[in-house]
């Protein structure tokens, strides 16, 4: 028996109303866009003019209208998909014809809609081959009720498998060659090689090594004294780890705290899809088809573009699932996206917007606890000033820690850094338009169901990764680059990964014989070996035709994922090409870290001006006094003024005997708002045996410690 064809179906006739509410989308946006006319580039006003933010200043008049478009897409084609389930019920065999003709007309058509002159045609177009289904069904069926979508069920994918104990024996057992596997693909071949080829990375400077000094000042707190940029807890927690011992070591132990999360993050992934798809071998499978989206942008160089941004990802969709008919299980989805939104300030607002998202659909078209929403909020927000509270104390318990705590996502949500969409790549398609819808169809297929009806796990599941999914790609949308995508649109990989799995098994019932197995078997594999050519004649064409003058050195993913696999001096390709260690020497002059070491208490916290201010501390071991660590690259008025306040209430500033000079050509706005504080405040410059010029507040002298 064929259980796996009613949830294909489901998402056939989902899919089909999702596209609805695209073209709903695009002419409302291209109507919006011709009644306001306004098709002008403008300058971002909280971006502060300088060397590194020259191309962040200007913000190209469609950012505004891609996120509406975005939105409208989300909102509007589940409602429409929903309703298509329910309601409409077309064939789905048709439905899934007419999706498949809709996305080649609707790429262009979509894309036209950013422009001052839409396609029209194109839309036309694309009205008319969504109504095919809708037109057989008058013509074809005139008096018949309209055939009910059968309720989702998949196989071997039921929420009671035959035998759950073996089906865990055999994931732990399998998480043994998956760890070596991620080991080997993930970790540097030689530690102190890797960490000593970004002892000057800005990145690394301002995600997580920068945030992590100022906890050296036990009584600093986040958001308050200093700028927590992207969050709180990755930088506080790997200020645990992070130790004392100048920059080599404490670039090491980065390197290691990324790896080790990442780690974590995939095996975590792999067990929770085991209890999605109930069978370890098709979870092993999306794993792997997770970590070849983690693998576009695993370079050290950029720790945002790891998992480190959101580990506690697939423990939210674990407990979040349960939620739905659990109270208990609601708080402790709460809990884990307070934990997230502690982590992370981003991943965690969507996280709890995911759950609010899902537990309200549930209550508004499943019939669901209203309560439910109340009570993952209230665990949420006390999970997360739980633990801020233990940390920091009482100060975070005020209106202002929270807003500078979304102060950076305001700046950011605003243009800032953003890079339009791409329709004229081939995967243009499938970032823009089929990876969303993909998540948009599963939150359709699960609200589809009747009220009071129980959907199969696997359905909640897929619904609660869709949103949180679709929530990441947000970041996505401001800054449409590939490896953003990739990195905030893994569960949306999931999600299709898990429904082509259910896909395969359908087509596994299919040719199946109970009669004669052996025939089945026979055909399964005639099956398997005709896709696996087709995979491979698709990868060759997809690489004849990527562009290698893109971003990551292809326009293709699956060029810049298997160049990656083939370049990366991870262990795996160390034995395989026999690699040669070769550590870099730390940039830094030692005698310049001693002096700064000496003449400042270990919890002191120091107000330096240098081109490497940041790797300068990390090797004294000491927090940064100014509220943005790189002085050099402040990039708001907000931020520079706040900086100009620590430096002018600093007793002594360490500057660096080139870095004004360095810092009028670098960020003119910068140089003279400090250079005004030290001629105003300061005295004239005391020179040290080292690099550092002491700037003394007019009313004294600093007295070594």
């Amino acid at each position: 028996m064929n259980t796996a064809a009613p949830s294909l179906g489901r998402v056939a006739v989902a899919a089909w109303g999702v596209c609805w509410g695209v073209l709903l989308a695009s002419v409302a946006v291209a109507a919006h866009v011709a009644l306001t006319g306004q098709t002008q580039d403008q300058l971002h006003p909280g971006i502060l003019e300088s060397e590194s933010m020259a191309s962040f200043v200007r913000v190209p008049w469609q950012e505004r209208y891609e996120r509406m478009w975005y939105a409208l897409v989300c909102v509007a084609g589940a409602l429409c998909g929903g309703l298509a389930v329910r309601f409409v019920r077309p064939l789905p065999w048709l439905a899934a014809a007419c999706v498949i003709a809709f996305v080649p007309v609707a790429v262009p058509a979509c894309a036209s809609v950013f422009t001052t002159a839409p396609d029209v045609v194109r839309l036309l177009m694309c009205a008319g081959v969504l109504t095919l289904p809708l037109a057989w069904r008058v013509l074809g069926e005139r008096g018949a009720s309209p055939p009910r979508v059968p309720g989702v069920a998949s196989p071997r994918c039921a929420d009671a498998p035959r035998s759950p104990k073996r089906m865990w024996a055999t994931a732990g057992v399998l998480c043994v060659p998956l760890a070596a596997l991620l080991y080997g693909l993930l970790a540097p071949h030689d530690l102190a090689a890797a960490a000593g080829e970004f002892y000057t990375e800005s990145h690394v400077g301002s995600y997580i090594v920068g945030p992590a000094l100022y906890y050296r000042d036990p009584t600093a707190v986040p958001g308050l004294d200093f700028e927590s940029h992207y969050g709180i807890g990755h930088a506080c927690t790997f200020s645990l780890v992070a130790g004392t011992h100048g920059l080599e070591k404490t670039m090491q132990r980065y390197v290691l705290f990324v790896l080790v999360v990442t780690l974590l993050y995939l095996l975590s992934g792999f067990l929770v899809l085991t209890d999605w798809l109930r069978s370890p071998w098709a979870a092993l499978g999306v794993t792997l088809l997770l970590l070849g989206a983690v693998l576009e942008g695993t370079s050290y160089r950029y720790p945002s573009n790891w998992p480190v941004r959101h580990p506690f990802a697939f423990a939210f969709l674990f407990a979040a699932v349960r939620g739905v008919t659990s109270p208990r299980w609601g708080v402790a989805a709460g809990a884990v996206a307070g934990a997230s939104l502690w982590w992370q300030t981003d991943i965690g607002i969507f996280t709890v917007a995911a759950g609010v998202a899902l537990y309200a659909a549930s209550a508004l078209f499943l019939g669901g606890s209203v309560w439910r929403v109340a009570t993952f909020v209230a665990s949420g927000a006390g999970a997360f000033f739980a633990v801020c509270l233990a940390l920091f104390g009482p100060r975070v318990l005020s209106v202002l820690f929270c807003q500078r705590l979304v102060e950076p996502l305001l700046l950011y949500g605003t243009g800032f850094g953003n890079q339009l969409f791409n329709w004229a790549s081939p995967w243009g398609g499938w970032y823009n338009l089929v990876g969303p819808c993909v998540g948009v169809t599963a939150v359709a297929a699960w609200i589809g169901s009747r009220r009071g009806e129980t959907p199969a796990r696997a359905t909640v599941y897929a619904a609660c990764a869709s949103l949180l999914g679709l929530a990441m790609l947000i970041k996505w949308v401001n800054r449409s680059i590939d490896v953003v995508w990739s990195l905030n649109g893994g569960l949306v990989v999931a999600v299709a990964g898990c429904w082509a799995w259910v896909a395969w098994r359908a087509a596994c019932d299919r040719l199946a014989s109970e009669d004669r197995p052996a025939i089945g078997f026979a055909r399964q594999a005639v099956v398997a070996a005709a896709l696996l050519l087709l995979a491979e004649w698709a990868v060759r064409e997809d690489r004849a035709a990527a562009d290698p003058k893109w971003q990551g050195g292809s326009s293709s993913p699956l060029v810049r994922v298997a160049d990656r696999l083939d370049a990366t001096p991870n262990p795996i390709n160390a034995a395989r090409k026999k690699l040669v260690a070769k550590p870099a020497a730390v940039p830094l002059d030692t005698n310049t870290v001693t002096f700064l070491r000496a003449y400042t208490a270990k919890t002191e916290r120091v107000a330096v001006v240098a081109p490497l201010d940041w790797e300068y501390l990390a090797a004294a071991g000491r927090a940064p006094k100014l509220h943005w660590v790189q002085l050099f690259l402040v990039h708001s008025p907000v931020l520079l003024d706040r900086c100009a306040d620590d430096v002018r209430d600093s007793e002594v500033v360490f500057v660096h005997c080139d870095a004004l000079v360095s810092l009028s050509k670098v960020n003119p706005k910068a140089y003279e708002k400090v250079a005004g504080v030290l001629a105003e405040h300061f005295g004239d410059p005391e020179w040290t045996p080292c690099q550092w010029h002491l700037y003394h507040r007019k009313s004294g002298r600093l007295a070594k410690r």
